[in-house]
């Protein structure tokens, strides 16, 4: 399995100002690399949600080497405010998904053959595949347009209803003849990206996860959320300001070219920071 490397890390452990203390969520917890820093870095407890068990059960490993206070809790974010009943310091979401899903066979990644699933609880909810071969070409054209920002969407959409898709293969099969060679690994990327996020709910998720961490953020306390995708960006501003926000990053934070060369998935990620 590849290391997981957290993204945009210093900023993250900056804008939290972890080495003050206090009870800090990670909303994704992951395989743990952020929670496993936000621990060393000083935090009094960490709170970790996440849909994935079999990541929590890696993340748990990770933690327990830390000596520090946790506890994972296997949830949708989107309910932290539900379940966590203390006032904490600070808040993470991390919208990205981790490299330990874009290695596994579950459909994340057009590169990995499989079964198209995409779904990060895989006990509940459409797998991708259902979706894909239960909609009609105008709902599918309006997921790639608004969720993988994908020029011609309907034409694409038009190609893959041709077909009743099976599995990772045959999805990659129909988008390589669809796109021209030189941008086709760019573009399959943002067609499997939009069925991700339609799949899981994300921008939905995204919205009800950054309501609840104000509700639960003691007043001055931090939200920091990363985000990969215009959509995912423009949820996170829109829902910040509804709810009383005030932002800290007037202009996105991007990874620099040495971690970008570590890390080339953190290629689109921006980060916002917000105080309560």
């Amino acid at each position: 399995m590849m290391e997981h490397i957290p993204v945009l890390l210093e900023p993250v452990m900056a804008f939290l100002h972890v080495e003050e203390g206090g009870v800090f969520v990670d909303c994704t917890t992951g395989t743990g690399g952020h929670s496993q820093a936000i621990l060393r870095g000083g935090a009094d407890l960490l709170i970790g949600f996440d849909l994935d068990i079999e990541q929590l059960v890696v993340a748990q490993r990770k933690l327990l080497k830390t000596g520090g206070r946790f506890i994972l809790v296997k949830s949708n974010y989107a309910f932290v405010d539900r379940v966590v009943k203390v006032n904490v310091d600070g808040v993470l979401i991390d919208a990205g998904v981790s490299t330990y899903q874009m290695e596994e066979s579950r459909g994340f990644s057009f590169r990995k053959g499989g079964v198209l699933d995409m779904r990060f609880n895989r006990e509940t909810g459409e797998k991708a595949v259902e979706f894909i071969n239960r909609t009609d070409v105008e709902e599918l054209a309006e997921v790639l347009k608004n969720y993988g920002d994908l020029k011609h969407p309907y034409g694409i959409a038009r190609r893959i209803k041709e077909n009743k898709i099976r599995d990772v293969e045959e999805l990659t099969g129909i988008l390589r003849r669809t796109f021209r060679r030189e941008k086709a690994h760019k573009e399959i990327a943002k067609v499997f990206q939009a069925l991700r996020i339609k799949v899981n709910r994300e921008l939905e998720n995204l919205s009800n996860g950054v309501k609840g961490a104000y509700r639960i953020l003691k007043r001055g306390g931090r939200l920091v959320v990363i985000t990969y995708h215009s959509g995912e960006e423009r949820v996170v501003l829109k829902t910040a300001s509804d709810m009383g926000f005030n932002m800290l990053t007037k202009k996105p934070l991007r990874p620099d070219k040495k971690e970008f060369e570590k890390n080339p998935r953190s290629r689109s990620a921006k980060l916002r920071a917000f105080e309560k």
